[in-house]
């Protein structure tokens, strides 16, 4: 059985039009254009720590299911997955000291789908 490696992640806009339909953002919401507020990331730092919420609603019908951050070079830093039962979509993580850069913060919605914010530290 032949291993598979993963190549070097590559730098790449999220607003590439290879991520269309895949991945939201502020400026690139799509179809969802009306829905960015409910569903993107809005990320907080203080103090090496990582706060991430998504003001968006928890019901059984429609809800966020995960929230992560992951750096520029493709390491996730922290996860959290939510039950609808949850009263509000907030994270919290604490990034590896001395960390800095690009990050990102994602938002999935069982309903409206992927959700990215770009932050920098």
């Amino acid at each position: 059985m032949q291993k598979l490696h993963a190549a070097e992640p590559e730098a790449v806009a999220v607003e590439s039009p290879r991520f269309t339909g895949i991945i939201y953002t502020a400026d690139h919401a799509g179809k969802w254009s009306g829905k960015v507020k409910g569903h993107l990331p809005q990320v907080t730092v203080d103090a090496g720590k990582v706060t991430v919420f998504t003001d968006h609603s928890m019901s059984e019908e429609h809800f966020i299911v995960r929230h992560t951050v992951v750096s520029a070079a493709g390491e996730v830093l922290g996860e959290k997955t939510f039950s609808p039962k949850e009263a509000k979509a907030q994270s919290e993580f604490v990034l590896p000291e001395g960390a800095s850069g690009t990050f990102y913060a994602t938002s999935f919605c069982n309903k409206h789908d992927f959700w990215l914010t770009t932050f920098t530290i």
